[in-house]
């Protein structure tokens, strides 16, 4: 009689063990179900936060399309097109802000170039030769710097679109470009340039005081 007693509490507590166990494999399926739901609960949220957010701005002119003004009920397909089209058309800016900027700074490396050869020609003195004392004395209109600056200027574009102007290819520009700048902007060709187009506009200017020295080219620049 003990024994089956015995065997009869042993198999209370096996049940009693196994109870336990499905229950806490129960309550740990449960909270994974949970946690599962929380998480796919906030996946949502963030995802319905992220469209409407994307409607605001679409609404607001951030986007194109169309369709739906603004303060009107927009589909999650109309949010998304118009969200892509805005996109491109951020893409086409950017790259014609790259293509300006490489622009500017091609610009701007010649003008470096005009630069370092103006400062050749001011520092080789070829043109102080000419240059008496009575002439450095005098002032130099504003207006004459400004006409041998524009005569300069107007010759390098004149001579860099004859060079350039039928390149049917950007392949084909570039090579006569960096051509022109090797052959026109170099030292020798700049001072020739600029003592040109000074002696020009000294000729056609009116500055040599009446039994005063001419101006020369130096005094100009």
């Amino acid at each position: 009689l003990k024994t089956t007693q015995s065997d009869e509490e042993r198999k209370q507590q096996q049940q009693q063990c196994n109870d336990d166990a499905a229950a806490a494999a129960a309550a740990a399926a449960d909270r994974r179900r949970e946690l599962h739901l929380q998480s796919e609960q906030k996946r949502r949220d963030s995802i319905k936060l992220g469209y409407e957010r994307l409607s605001e701005l679409v609404q607001s002119g951030g986007g194109t399309g169309d369709g739906g003004g603004k303060g009107a009920a927009l589909s999650k397909a109309t949010i998304l097109q118009r969200s892509i089209r805005h996109m491109e058309s951020l893409n086409r800016q950017r790259e014609l802000q790259e293509a300006e900027l490489d622009c500017l700074k091609k610009q701007v490396a010649a003008l470096q170039v005009i630069e370092e050869s103006y400062r050749q020609l001011l520092a080789s003195g070829r043109l102080a030769s000419s240059l008496s004392a009575a002439a450095a004395s005098v002032r130099v209109p504003d207006s004459v710097k400004l006409a041998v600056f524009r005569g300069v200027m107007d010759e390098l574009f004149d001579s860099f679109n004859s060079a350039t102007g039928d390149a049917s290819s950007f392949v084909e520009l570039s090579g006569r470009s960096l051509a022109w700048l090797e052959h026109s902007c170099q030292p020798s060709a700049m001072r020739d340039l600029c003592d040109r187009v000074v002696r020009r506009v000294l000729a056609e200017s009116n500055l040599s005081p009446a039994g005063g020295p001419a101006l020369t080219s130096q005094s100009a620049l």
